[in-house]
C-alpha cells in the first residue's frame, strides 16, 4: 500500500488549523538550523524535538495497524496522558516505512515544552536533542514511488558530497492534508546522520 494512504489519517487532523487545498496551513513546525544548503538538499540541526511514537501492530493487517496507530496517536493529543492535557496538532507527520510496511512507524511531532507519558499501550515519547539529518524537500504526491525517487536522490547527494548517515534509515514527513492538491504538496526525506538523531 502506499505512503500517502498510511499518512492520510493522520494528516487529515490539520484540517483542525485550517489547511487548504493550497497546502495553506497555520499549524506550528518544529524550529531547525540549516548547517549546510544546496538547492533543495540541507543539513538540518533541530535543537530539541519531542516527539510521541506509535509502533505499527505485526499481527494487524496494514489497514488496520495505520488506523491503530493514528487513533492511538490522535487520542493521546486529545487528552488521553497523564496529565489529561489537550495538545495542538503539528507538522510533519513523520513514518519510518520498513522493509514491510509492519515495521512501519508513525509519530507526531509535540509543541514545545510538552512531554506527558501516554496511557495507551504501543506509545512512547522520546526527546531528541540537537538532532541532525540530511533532508530533501520535495513537492506532489506523498506515496511509495515518490518517496523512494527522493530517498534515491537525498542519497546520492549525500554520496557526492561526503556525507554519511546512519544506514538502512529515512523518514518520511508530510506537512498536508490529502485533499490537498498533490502540486502544493509539502514532503520531507530525512536521513539521520548520527545514532542520537534515531527515532526509536
Amino acid at each position: 500500500m502506499k505512503l500517502l494512504t498510511k499518512l492520510a489519517s493522520a494528516l487529515s487532523a490539520v484540517v483542525l488549523s485550517g489547511c487548504t487545498v493550497f497546502g495553506t496551513s497555520n499549524v506550528d513546525s518544529p524550529n531547525y538550523q540549516v548547517l549546510q544548503k544546496d538547492g533543495d538538499f540541507e543539513i538540518r540541526e533541530y535543537p530539541k524535538l519531542t516527539l510521541v511514537i506509535a509502533d505499527a501492530n505485526p499481527s494487524m493487517s496494514e489497514r488496520s495497524s495505520s488506523r491503530s496507530n493514528f487513533g492511538r496517536l490522535f487520542d493521546y493529543i486529545s487528552g488521553e496522558n497523564e496529565s489529561g492535557q489537550e495538545f495542538s496538532m503539528t507538522a510533519p507527520v513523520i513514518m519510518e516505512p520498513g522493509l514491510t510496511s509492519m515495521s512501519s512507524k508513525m509519530v507526531f511531532v509535540l509543541p514545545s515544552g510538552v512531554n506527558q507519558a501516554p496511557e495507551a499501550a504501543g506509545l512512547q515519547t522520546q526527546t531528541l536533542s540537537d538532532a541532525k539529518f540530511a533532508a530533501y524537500r520535495f513537492n506532489g504526491k506523498l506515496d511509495k514511488l515518490n518517496f523512494e525517487e527522493a530517498k534515491l536522490k537525498l542519497s546520492t547527494w549525500m554520496t557526492r558530497n561526503n556525507i554519511s548517515g546512519v544506514s538502512n534509515t529515512a523518514y518520511a514527513a508530510g506537512y498536508n492534508a490529502p485533499w490537498t492538491i498533490n502540486y502544493f504538496n509539502t514532503n520531507d526525506v530525512l536521513i539521520p546522520l548520527e545514532q542520537g538523531s534515531l527515532i526509536k
